[in-house]
This record gives C-alpha cells, sequence and structure tokens, in this order.
C-alpha cells in the first residue's frame, strides 16, 4: 500500500526531535544529500531544531545557533546541488498572523540569517478566523525575497477544497492597501 509507495518514491523522513547536535543533523542532511541522492531536503522547524541543540541556560544563543545552522545549510547547498527548504517561525508581535496578517522579512523568529541568507523567501499567509469560507480556507503564498530575478509580491493564491481534498489556484484581488480579497463561495 502506502509504505510501499513512499518507499518506491525516495522520500525519507528523519525526525530529529531536537535532540541531536548541529554537526549530527548536518551530517544526516549531507548523507540523505550524497548517498541517498536527495534533492530537496525540508528542515521543519529551524527555531525547533536550534532550541533543542541548546542547554537551559543558552537561550540567548539561539540567534548564534540559527546563524550557523543557516550557513552550514547554505555550504551543503553550494557543495551538493541540494536545495533545502527551511520552515521559520514567525516572531510575536502585534500581528494576528492566523487572521492573515501580512507577513514581512522582519516578522521571521531568531536570526537576520534567516533573511539574508537564503535566495528566495515565502511566506504563506491565511485568515482562518474569516467566517467567509472561501477566505478562510484560502492562502496568499507571498515571495519575500527573490535572489534569482528580484520579482516579489504575491505569487498566487490557493483554495483548500474540503470536497476533494486538493489545493486549487484561485482568482484574487489586491487593493490598493495591500489587503487581498478572494472570489466568495
Amino acid at each position: 500500500g502506502a509504505q510501499k509507495w513512499l518507499g518506491d518514491t525516495g522520500f525519507y523522513v528523519y525526525d530529529h526531535e531536537g535532540h541531536n547536535a548541529m554537526a549530527n543533523l548536518m551530517a544526516r542532511m549531507e548523507y540523505m544529500a550524497t548517498s541517498l541522492g536527495v534533492k530537496v531536503i525540508v528542515l521543519d522547524h529551524i527555531t525547533a531544531a536550534a532550541t533543542a541543540m541548546l542547554g537551559e541556560d543558552d537561550q540567548n544563543n539561539e540567534r548564534i545557533l540559527i546563524d550557523n545552522i543557516m550557513k552550514a545549510c547554505r555550504s551543503l547547498c553550494v557543495r551538493t546541488g541540494v536545495h533545502i527548504d527551511i520552515i521559520s517561525q514567525l516572531r510575536k508581535s502585534d500581528k494576528a498572523y492566523e487572521e492573515g496578517s501580512r507577513i514581512t522579512l522582519q516578522d521571521l523568529r531568531g536570526s537576520g540569517s534567516l533573511a539574508s541568507v537564503p535566495n528566495t523567501i515565502v511566506a504563506l499567509e491565511r485568515d482562518r478566523q474569516n467566517p467567509d469560507n472561501r477566505t478562510a480556507n484560502t492562502t496568499t503564498v507571498r515571495v519575500l525575497k527573490n535572489r534569482l530575478d528580484g520579482r516579489a509580491g504575491i505569487a498566487t493564491a490557493i483554495y483548500y477544497n474540503h470536497e476533494t481534498g486538493r489545493m486549487e489556484e484561485t482568482e484574487f484581488v489586491e487593493g490598493d492597501d495591500g489587503t487581498v480579497q478572494f472570489q466568495p463561495e
């Protein structure tokens, strides 16, 4: 069944559970890229990986550890050609992210290297609390950084269709004030 299908796809999961040192995490990612031929690695999420590597007295060093992980990931990409997607939490602020507040580079939690090191940064925004079902189930895909050609802004909007279990691109309109509206149901 599903286990055999996943086994044939070259899909690997390593649950770091945050109990491993940075050197171990990076060694496993390098093994995946070189020995297993993995083309894309998703590190979900960098804050948990960094925080769990720190001792109770080291919480002020989370930023430095994230900087080091980002540097090591960049080096791994250059050496092996692997693509790494890094999931980042957002800073606690007065913004209501669960209500669709716009995400900026400054909202990434932990370190300035999260904004400076990557070639591309993509934010997913959704107003989960909206009474309109279409809006509550539509995610705005916003490019915050694009080192390859410089284009940034809203790339698309994706509606999750509960009936089909699939995500579908949907029409959207961006207002002059930056708000995004979707086709009502």
